[in-house]
């Protein structure tokens, strides 16, 4: 592939959300060349359908999965495992209380099937979490986000291959460094070097204004080591490992008295070592939005974000970056 020129391009498709939401939970099978929301934020209600975008046609389909249904949901932490076609989702805010459940969706198409899965350690309730899953270890972990009386500063592991619906085998990870505290970050993970990029978020009285990196051979938290072009602080970013760059795709969020529209490129050299750059873009423009989800098609070799809240109203738009 040509390198990474720090140039890119949007462009948004005709086809809009049926239903806009923020803070929604969203994956890309690549495989079935579609994209799976539930949950998030709408006007007047919490999502509680399965919608499924095909993307070769552009069209919009609600999925009626069998077994158990998670309640409606938004701020749930999420991650996929494509090598069995799971979808992990933990905790988020319901109606009326913050949830510590762990549903999974076996996303085999036609025969998509809920799952809830139980054990005796769980972690403790929280909304605006982040997760990541390791193919390598085949963990799924969750990263901080508010509880009931403050923000969370742990990390929990769920080994996904010696789990089971009945017995989820959850470890609270006794990580080294100083852990970050805070909700409404976004976190991805860096295959290449094992590391844990946690980009934004709010702490207590501030915007994050520094990139949380931990790195899981050695289990340690440390502020990651950037050089070239500054972040912003920043709260309900969206992120996407991109195999294509080589590196983390940072888009959206909220600053201080703003949303941000500008992409950034994360480009690791080691583990929590990156330079930062800037996205210039060329040509198209976007909605700034924050709670979005941006997705990574390897295929097509893009970045997809869809919803979000923007200044007024929340987001109905599908948008493609193309570096």
């Amino acid at each position: 592939a040509p390198p990474f020129t720090g140039n890119g391009t949007w462009s948004t498709s005709t086809e809009t959300l049926p239903h806009p939401s923020v803070n929604q939970a969203a994956i890309l099978d690549e495989g079935n060349s579609r994209i799976l929301v539930f949950g998030g934020q709408q006007y007047y209600q919490l999502g509680s359908e399965l919608l499924e975008y095909d993307i070769s046609s552009e069209t919009w389909s609600v999925i009626t999965a069998s077994g158990v249904t998670p309640p409606a949901l938004t701020e749930q932490a999420s991650a996929y495992d494509a090598s069995t076609g799971k979808w992990y989702l933990f905790g988020g805010q319901s109606y009326y209380y913050v949830s510590n459940e762990l549903f999974t969706l076996d996303t085999t198409t036609g025969a998509e099937t809920w799952s809830e899965w139980t054990g005796t350690t769980i972690p403790e309730p929280r909304k605006g979490g982040s997760a990541v899953f390791d193919d390598l270890s085949q963990k799924f972990y969750v990263i901080g986000g508010q509880g009931y009386y403050g923000l969370l500063d742990d990390i929990w592991s769920l080994d996904v291959a010696t789990s089971t619906s009945s017995n989820a085998v959850w470890e609270e990870v006794i990580a080294g460094g100083t852990a970050p505290v805070r909700t409404e970050s976004t976190a991805t993970l860096d295959p290449d070097y094992g590391a844990i990029y946690l980009i934004g978020g709010q702490s207590y009285y501030q915007l994050a204004d520094d990139v949380a990196c931990f790195d899981l051979d050695t289990q340690t938290w440390m502020v990651a080591s950037l050089t070239g072009d500054a972040l912003p602080p920043m709260k309900g970013a969206s992120s996407t490992w991109s195999d294509y760059i080589g590196g983390v795709i940072v888009t959206g969020g909220e600053s201080y008295y703003r949303l941000i529209e500008s992409v950034y490129v994360i480009r690791p050299s080691d583990a929590c070592v990156a330079e930062v750059t800037e996205v210039n873009i060329t040509s198209g423009t976007i909605l700034p939005v924050y709670g979005g989800s941006l997705l990574h098609d390897s295929v097509n070799r893009e970045a997809i974000l869809l919803g979000g809240q923007s200044y007024y109203q929340l987001s109905p738009n599908i948008s493609n970056f193309t570096p």
